[in-house]
């Protein structure tokens, strides 16, 4: 019998039926898969695996870890990284190497720690505009709404070409990588000086490089005798009403922001200002002896109940105030002296409602604040470093993680 020199293992031949001796030393010649921030499964190819369980080991500087392996063939297995080398830093070399259960070692293969890619579903909407204050100002408009999220998975559909929310396509994200996050802020409400004040747009809310326009403010009206001043409501995510006049043009509703919301109503001569746009509709105008209603917001399930958010706010009047929008929208008010004018709902990115009447120093309603909700394999785990975000993980189920995040400005991260 020839032999060769070298180290002996036992191979079992194919057909089951005999075996034998050979002085092969086991050979890994490639590796695929990735190591980073998560497990995963690794495959590894070479020759001379045989067929009974070994050890592959997982070195990097002091980190050693072994993972029992019975490989699938004599020229390849697969194998589960485990959390000491998953957990590495990002760029941390790996080597790995088959330990056959007769003590026999193969080569060392390197691989370098680096990002998982995963996609993330989300729904971003900006801080809603405040109303307008007096006399009978507009509803403020919604917070720009913009998602990728449909009672599903993300689904890269284009966004609508007209005025309001469209869907956005699917985000990739990777692991050990930070994410600015910003939850904006509603607009105060205008002031009742004479003439009236406008009240302030929403601020915008961000998640990576998704970020949604705050809402318009509502414009304010002019009281008699006053004198001409600025009536439109302002632009913003959706458009703020536009405010009420005696005797004077009317103001136009702000515009919206292309594929985030849509435009404000108008005032009208009748003294009575139009609703705030909403992420769903236009603010309504103001007809007759009423002010306009603010426009309706979107529904949403991405945290497994459907929410109706962004609404727009309802526009003040002399006589008869104007309905906030469906979704979170203040109500505007009416009347001599009229009741303080009803503010947007938190965390729905809804606007604030218009002030009404005369003579009197209640202001518009404020805007809500906006809100970053993110849904995302519930195999992932999230965290704020540094701070600055408050946020919220209920438990895990059917397959996902929905994190909210009600306020703030910081970066997140997953792994």
């Amino acid at each position: 019998m020839t032999t060769q020199s070298g180290i002996w293992n036992l191979k079992q031949v194919r057909d089951g039926v005999a075996s034998a001796l050979y002085a092969q030393q086991p050979l890994i010649d490639g590796i695929t898969g990735n190591i980073g921030g998560i497990e995963t499964t690794l495959t590894i190819s070479g020759l001379a695996f045989g067929l009974l369980q070994g050890t592959v080991r997982f070195t990097s500087g002091a980190t050693i870890a072994d993972v029992s392996v019975t490989p699938a063939s004599d020229v390849s297995m697969t194998v589960n990284v485990p959390q000491a080398i998953y957990d590495l830093a990002v760029g941390s070399t790996v080597g790995i190497k088959f330990i056959t259960g007769f003590g026999v070692q193969s080569n060392t293969f390197n691989k370098t720690v680096n990002q998982a890619a995963f996609t993330v579903s989300y729904l971003v909407i900006g801080g809603g505009g405040g109303g307008g204050g007096k006399n009978v100002g507009g509803g403020g408009g919604a917070g720009g709404y913009r998602t990728n999220y449909t009672s599903g998975a993300p689904v890269p559909t284009p966004k609508l070409s007209g005025g309001g929310a469209g869907l956005e396509a699917a985000l990739t994200i990777t692991t050990v990588t930070q994410y600015t996050v910003t939850v904006g802020g509603g607009g105060g409400g205008g002031l009742s000086a004479t003439p009236g004040v406008k009240g302030s747009n929403g601020s915008p809310s961000v998640f990576s490089t998704i970020t949604s326009t705050g809402g318009g403010g509502g414009s304010h009206g002019v009281p008699p005798n006053a004198g001409g001043s600025a009536l439109d409501g302002n632009s913003g995510g959706s458009g703020g009403g536009g405010g009420g006049v005696d005797s004077a043009p009317a103001g136009s509703g702000g515009a919206g922001t292309t594929s985030q919301g849509f435009a404000g109503g108008n005032g009208n001569i009748g003294a009575n200002g139009g609703g705030g746009g909403g992420a769903g509709a236009v603010g309504v105008n103001a007809a007759g002896a009423a002010a306009g209603n603010g426009g309706g917001g979107v529904f949403s399930d991405i945290s497994g109940t459907a929410v109706q958010r962004a609404g727009g706010g309802g526009g003040g009047g002399n006589s008869t105030a104007g309905n906030g929008g469906a979704g979170g929208g203040g109500a505007g008010v009416a009347g001599n002296p009229p009741p303080q004018a009803g503010a947007g709902s938190p965390n729905t990115g809804s606007g604030g409602g218009g002030a009404g009447g005369y003579d009197t120093l209640l202001s518009g309603g404020a805007g809500g604040s906006g809100v970053v909700i993110l849904k995302y394999p519930d195999n992932r785990t999230i965290s704020n470093p540094g701070g600055g975000l408050t946020l919220s993980t209920p438990a895990a189920a059917g397959g996902f993680k929905v994190t909210t995040v009600t306020a703030g400005t910081g970066n997140i991260e997953f792994n």
